[in-house]
């Protein structure tokens, strides 16, 4: 990413609507920017990442998580300091890193496996017996793993809609606040949940769903960072058990966007966030080709009314791209040497934070057993396994980390 991505930006000032590692999982698409790693869509329409593809997003990930760890731990030591300082103690000159600081610096034994498993999307390698984070929020790696699974259930659900002839695969929907570069991150991210768990609980929008009928909904949470500061928003799957015309569609989003502003105006303490009518909901309908979306304000270098997977919009924040030249992802701030404040304000802001719910009895409802998205697809035997002791791997750069893993898939291949 160049380092004056964010330089130019618009200031609108409202936003758009485990144990292993290493590996890139199977299934998962490679870096947007290079054209060459996108393999084949399979009949869902999930883009599958190849070899080629999975090298460069693994480095990048190993750059990541140490960028992340650095800036995690000078954060740290500066609050002990400036506590220490306060109080009249002793400044510290060390500080014990936070969880997601501390991924992948122990092991669970005294010897790292390298595991190669063979998949139908070709070899991947990946380390074992480290100890992760499971951070679906800060970490790279441990985001990767879980919102790769999360991506498979929204295709298992997607498919079971698609047979049950009772259901429409419904609407897609943005809720947004208005947000300034002085905004805190917490205050937006507080303000975006009041306001949309209020609103779905009035009178006014259990009517809306009626008439539409509503099945499910499944939301999102996504943070991007431009030049009016973080701008949080809801993405939400609404499920309906009939098709809507476009009419209704531009209806609908009329109201809820008058829904919308008033729960912003209800539940906020800073009224500056509330949205404008245009900017605060976007609707969209959900195509039943390849389980896409035509979406207009896509998050990845592609164009204007490009498709988009309701899959990956959904739940692969971890691949996203900010709009060129508009807007950065969180995972992107680790590209650049100037986003240390931003990035440990976003980390402090997401801890325990939900990524991503669904309605109740909705996974019920489409078939889905309780517990299928924490499944890891990396689980079972290996057809190549390699021993090193922790304390060779310990020592080693992130791109050796990475080089090593592309070296057992090459041997292999």
């Amino acid at each position: 990413m160049e380092n004056n991505k964010i330089s130019s930006l618009n200031s609108s000032g409202h936003g758009e609507a485990g144990t292993e590692a290493g590996a890139l999982a199977p299934g998962e698409p490679g870096p947007a920017n290079t054209s060459a790693t996108i393999g084949a869509a399979d009949s869902l329409g999930i883009y599958i990442g190849n070899n080629y593809a999975a090298e460069p997003l693994r480095q990048q990930r190993f750059s990541r998580m140490k960028q992340s760890s650095k800036w995690l731990i000078a954060d740290a030591l500066r609050k002990e300091r400036l506590e220490a300082e306060q109080s009249g103690g002793d400044v510290p000159d060390w500080v014990k890193p936070i969880r997601v600081a501390k991924c992948h610096w122990r092991a669970t034994s005294a010897i790292v496996d390298v595991y190669l498993k063979k998949t139908e999307y070709g070899n991947f390698a990946f380390y074992r017996n480290i100890e992760t984070c499971r951070s679906i929020w800060a970490c790279c790696y441990c985001s990767s793993r879980i919102r790769n699974q999360r991506a498979k259930e929204l295709q298992v659900a997607f498919k079971n809609i698609i047979e049950d002839k009772s259901l429409s695969i419904g609407i897609f929907a943005t809720f947004t606040v208005k947000h300034q570069i002085s905004t805190p991150l917490s205050l937006s991210l507080q303000t975006l949940q009041a306001a949309y768990s209020y609103m779905r609980s009035t009178r006014a929008w259990r009517r809306l769903m009626d008439r539409i009928g509503y099945i499910g909904i499944i939301r999102a949470t996504e943070v991007t960072y431009g030049s009016n500061g973080f701008n949080p928003h809801f993405h939400c799957w609404i499920i309906l058990d009939r098709r809507l015309s476009s009419a209704t569609i531009e209806a609908v989003e009329a109201e809820m966007s008058e829904m919308w502003i008033a729960a912003v105006k209800k539940k906020s303490t800073n009224k500056s966030l509330v949205p404008s009518k245009k900017r605060g909901v976007d609707l969209r309908r959900v195509t039943t080709q390849g389980f896409t979306l035509y979406i207009s304000k896509g998050q990845q270098d592609i164009g204007k009314g490009h498709k988009r997977n309701l899959a990956v919009e959904l739940t692969r924040f971890d691949l996203k791209q900010g709009r060129l030249a508009t807007s950065i992802t969180p995972f992107e701030m680790l590209d650049r040497n100037d986003m240390a404040p931003q990035w440990c304000e976003y980390v402090d802001a997401t801890k325990g934070k939900r990524a991503s719910a669904w309605s109740r009895g909705l996974k019920q409802r489409l078939g889905l057993t309780a517990g299928a998205n924490e499944t890891d697809s990396s689980n079972g035997n290996p057809i190549f396994q390699l021993s090193i002791p922790f304390r060779d791997f310990a020592k080693m750069t992130a791109p050796e980390l990475n080089d090593l893993l592309s070296d057992v898939e090459q041997l292999t291949a």
